[in-house]
C-alpha cells in the first residue's frame, strides 16, 4: 500500500463538490463518502498523472487509454492486507477498464461519523473482468466470515449486495 498526498486544494475542491452532489443514487453510504470518494479522485489523479478527473458514470479518470473507476472506504485505522475491499452490486453499470481501491484513514468513527481525515492510501488495482472473476459476492445482511470479533462489534454484516476481495489480492501496478 503507499500513503497519497493530498494538500488543502484538493480537500476544498472536493468538499464543494460533495456539497453540490448530493445523495448518489445506488450508494452504499447514501452520499456521505462523497468528499473523500472525490478527495481519493483528485489524489490518484496526480499521482499517476492522470490529469483531471472526468467524473463520468462509469468511470472517474483516464489513463493510458484506460478508464480508471476510483472507490474510496473510509477508515478508522490504516488498512491491512487482510481487510477487503467491496464493489456494490448497483455499480455492476459502470464499465471502467480498471478499479482503484483507496482507504481515507481518519483519527475517529462513531455512530458512522468519521472526524479529522489524517491519510489517504492506495490500497492496489484490479482489472473490472478479474475482480468479478475473483471476488465473493455477499448478499445484505451476510455476516463476513472474514470479521475479527471486537468488544464494540461480534460481527459484520454486510449492509448492500456486494462484490468482495481482500487487499492482498489486489494488484500493485495498473
Amino acid at each position: 500500500m503507499k500513503e497519497l498526498t493530498f494538500d488543502k486544494s484538493m480537500i476544498e475542491e472536493a468538499q464543494e463538490w460533495a456539497d453540490n452532489l448530493g445523495a448518489i443514487k445506488n450508494s452504499i453510504t447514501k452520499g456521505k463518502g462523497n468528499y473523500v470518494g472525490r478527495l481519493g479522485e483528485l489524489a490518484l489523479a496526480k499521482h499517476i498523472g492522470a490529469g483531471e478527473a472526468q467524473d463520468q458514470s462509469g468511470y472517474d479518470l483516464i489513463f493510458n487509454g484506460k478508464k480508471i473507476e476510483v472507490k474510496t472506504k473510509r477508515r478508522a485505522v490504516p488498512p491491512r492486507e487482510n481487510y477487503i475491499v467491496n464493489l456494490a452490486k448497483t455499480s455492476r453499470h459502470q464499465r471502467p477498464d480498471i478499479y482503484a481501491f483507496l482507504s481515507a484513514q481518519f483519527e475517529s468513527q462513531k455512530s458512522g461519523q468519521y472526524k479529522n481525515l489524517e491519510k489517504l492510501w492506495l490500497c492496489g488495482y484490479k482489472s473490472s473482468e478479474d475482480y468479478f472473476n475473483e471476488s465473493t459476492f455477499y448478499a445484505k445482511g451476510d455476516i463476513d466470515p472474514g470479521w475479527k470479533p471486537t468488544p464494540q462489534r461480534k460481527h459484520y454484516r454486510f449492509s448492500a449486495d456486494c462484490y468482495v476481495m481482500n487487499i492482498s489480492d489486489l494488484d500493485g501496478v495498473i
